[in-house]
């Protein structure tokens, strides 16, 4: 069977290691030692073998290494990864292969193992280029870190290069967010994520603005620096291709934008998301039995639904919304009517659009 004639396929590759969580940020991390994290690359290729058909008849055309920080393994054990993908899957030509990843997480070596065995997209993690900022969301490199990029980036070619910045911290004004637009367009990236900070109950900047110790940005002052940031952008040659990417010609993110489209997924790795033809589920029911058991599918699957016809129907709806594109309003259903009260949705007499308000306020994620 040709390439050609196979269904799309996304890759996610799951690294549930952090150095240190972020005060925003509701993820727990794994303990990463440099055994479990020798042991957790082993995992994954035993898995990745494993898995190698359910991407029969696919061709992956776009893969993630996120996480946690992906950036705390060693580069052999992603060099490695790397290599057990190309062996057990169908790569299309021209796969994006991507990777998230800290200031002060780039050296040299490890830029020149990751992009020799494929990885074409670089995420840098900023997020603020502002010290109040930086210290308030508790971000986990020294602030002075970004300096770090530098000379990984003048000696390798990231070919594309990404930086993730958010709106909507509290105390955030137009200036600070354009401080940190400076400093990241002083890289002249090929994209950029603009996302709105959202408080997520179960961390401790949400805990510090329900106790009244951090008061947070309304709403509506956080879709004013969405627009103004991305007026921004757009005047110096960025498309807003969805509601948090900005590309240049070419530096769209294929992953995320397979995603909006509901491209199939399949995840690789502790707690990894998969949904293969309406069938979803996650990877491991703790760490150390995924360690164990990673190559017996049956039995690390977990959270198995299959997404019924309306289900798939609203998936592919709100992708589109975060496309920036209209959608008709039986797709929304009862979820319409708050949205357009609230002004986060428009009727635009040819669908139902996402406004920055909801674009700001994370209007998706409570649709979702």
């Amino acid at each position: 069977m040709s390439l050609e004639s196979t269904r799309p396929l996304l890759l996610r590759l799951n690294f549930p290691f952090c150095a240190h969580r972020c005060a925003y940020c509701p993820q727990q991390s794994q303990p990463h030692t440099e055994v479990a994290l020798r042991a957790y690359g082993q995992a994954m290729l035993v898995e990745m073998a494993a898995a190698a058909e359910e991407g029969e008849g696919r061709t992956v055309t776009a893969v993630s290494l996120e996480g946690g920080c992906p950036g705390l393994m060693s580069a052999d054990s992603l060099q490695d990864i790397l290599r057990g993908l190309r062996k057990h899957f169908p790569l299309a030509d021209d796969v994006q292969i991507s990777v998230q990843t800290m200031p002060g997480e780039y050296s040299q070596a490890f830029m020149r193992k990751l992009r020799d065995n494929g990885v074409s997209f670089w995420t840098v993690g900023l997020q603020t280029a502002v010290l109040e900022e930086h210290l308030l969301l508790d971000r986990p490199y020294k602030f002075d870190a970004l300096t770090m990029v530098d000379a990984a980036l003048k000696n390798f070619d990231p070919r594309l290069l990404n930086f993730e910045l958010l709106y909507g911290i509290p105390g955030q004004t137009s200036l600070s967010l354009g401080r940190s637009l400076e400093k990241v367009l002083a890289y002249e990236p090929d994209h950029i994520t603009l996302a709105p900070l959202r408080l997520l109950h179960g961390t401790r900047l949400y805990d510090r603005c329900r106790a009244g110790a951090v008061k947070p940005m309304e709403p509506q002052m956080a879709a004013n620096l969405y627009e103004e940031a991305a007026e921004r952008l757009e005047s110096l040659g960025y498309r807003r291709y969805t509601a948090s990417g900005f590309a240049r010609p070419g530096g769209q993110d294929r992953f995320r934008l397979g995603l909006l489209q509901g491209e199939d997924l399949l995840g690789l790795g502790y707690e990894a998301k998969s949904c293969l033809d309406g069938l979803c589920y996650s990877t491991g029911h703790n760490f150390n039995e995924y360690l164990a058991h990673s190559g017996e599918l049956e039995i690390v699957a977990d959270q198995v639904a299959q997404l019924s016809g309306e289900d798939q129907a609203l998936r592919l709806a709100l992708g589109r919304l975060e496309r920036l594109e209209a959608v008709e309003g039986s797709a929304l259903g009862e979820r319409l009517s708050p949205l357009l009260k609230s002004g986060e949705l428009e009727d635009t007499g040819e669908g139902y659009r996402l406004t920055p308000l909801g674009i700001a306020s994370g209007a998706l994620y409570r649709i979702g």
